[in-house]
């Protein structure tokens, strides 16, 4: 089939988005841009697929941001399920959000047959749950987690979910970041990547590896972009293989800012948190008497941890509270880490040493 002509299939498909310059608002009633039944009728015969145990039919994200970072992700799955072992991939979801800061609406989460006919429209049992924190490297995080079970997925339905992801208050204004694959490791019917910003804002953009032409629509002050693909066969994989390649067709977006932008920000951020007592910043000469190299510096634990004195905390958001009367929560246990790392580099900084702040690595 011509180039041209596959083209214009795909377009049908997703028909009317393709002739819209503003991408489509999804809600609970649904996605006006996307016929969902000629999206059913694309599921495969199994016998086709031997060896895989899902098949996507679509694979759809919607983005809409502002100049200042607020705006909203939509995304939507339709998967037909092939194998049994893949039953219980696609029965229970999870979906993760701050809600400090980004607003969850699962807008549709049901199983059907190919034919359209519903088996379950609602999920069986909905649990929300806060984030527990890794053992290895704990670090609070204001996450909820929502999990779902749905009852009816078995071999040969098609499971089809979609859910919106609303940010209110970015922690940097005008900074987002998101990465799209358009190759997912499975055979995709359809593929959709729509990204609607405002015609001024010129985002950091990188594509790798397309093989398809994005279709762009600048109109009411909105520039409109998207990636569209349909039919991408399954990456034969190899072990060892680099993460680096060739193949997989990824889309890389985030916002204007540039990294002086993200450095006056941490900043403002750092502000006071390495502030050390002038009591104690008196007494240094004493105690870091005869301290003649960094290292014997380093070597005095109580001149630099405080020297008796309780380590407070000063996170932002956080009130000052003394180390001692922490408590035991786990989160007040990690603020208190957080605590103790920066008064070791304000003392270390009244000291004449320069620390640098280091992301945890994880050990093998």
């Amino acid at each position: 089939m011509p180039h041209a002509i596959r083209r214009l299939a795909l377009l049908l498909a997703l028909a009317p988005l393709g002739l819209r310059a503003q991408a489509p608002v999804i809600t609970p009633a649904g996605d006006p841009s996307v016929q969902a039944d000629t999206i059913y009728r694309l599921a495969v015969n199994p016998a086709d697929h031997q060896g895989e145990r899902w098949v996507l039919l679509l694979d759809d994200g919607v983005l809409r941001y502002e100049a200042d970072g607020t705006g909203t992700r939509t995304y939507r799955t339709i998967v037909q399920v092939l194998q049994q072992d893949a039953v219980e991939t696609w029965a229970e979801h999870e979906f993760s959000y701050a809600p400090g800061h980004e607003k969850l609406t699962v807008n549709w989460i049901r199983v059907v047959r190919p034919d359209g006919t519903v088996i379950s429209e609602t999920p069986t049992q909905v649990q929300e749950s806060d984030v527990p924190a890794t053992m290895g490297n704990p670090v609070y995080a204001d996450r909820k987690v929502l999990r779902y079970s749905l009852a009816g997925v078995a071999p040969g339905v098609i499971v089809d979910f979609s859910y919106t992801t609303e940010e209110r208050k970015p922690f940097l204004a005008g900074d987002f970041h998101h990465y799209w694959r358009i190759h997912t490791g499975s055979f995709v019917r359809r593929s959709r990547y729509i990204v609607d910003l405002p015609a001024s804002l010129t985002p950091h953009l990188l594509e790798r590896n397309l093989t398809i032409t994005p279709v762009v629509k600048v109109a009411n002050g909105r520039r409109v972009t998207m990636w569209a693909a349909q039919d991408l066969p399954k990456p034969r994989s190899e072990e060892f293989a680099a993460d680096s390649n060739n193949i997989w067709m990824t889309v890389i977006l985030s916002g204007a800012r540039s990294w002086a932008d993200i450095g006056r920000w941490y900043a403002g951020l750092a502000k006071g948190r390495y502030d050390v007592p002038a009591a104690l910043k008196a007494r240094y000469p004493e105690l870091l008497a005869g301290a003649r190299t960094a290292v014997d510096t380093l070597a005095r634990p109580a001149a630099l941890r405080g020297a008796g004195h309780p380590l407070r905390l000063h996170l932002p958001g956080h009130r000052r509270v003394p180390a001692a009367a922490a408590g035991g929560g786990v989160q007040h246990r990690l603020r208190r880490l957080q605590g103790q790392g920066d008064a070791l580099r304000g003392a270390c900084l009244v000291a004449g040493l320069q620390g640098l702040p280091r992301a945890p690595q994880r050990r093998r």
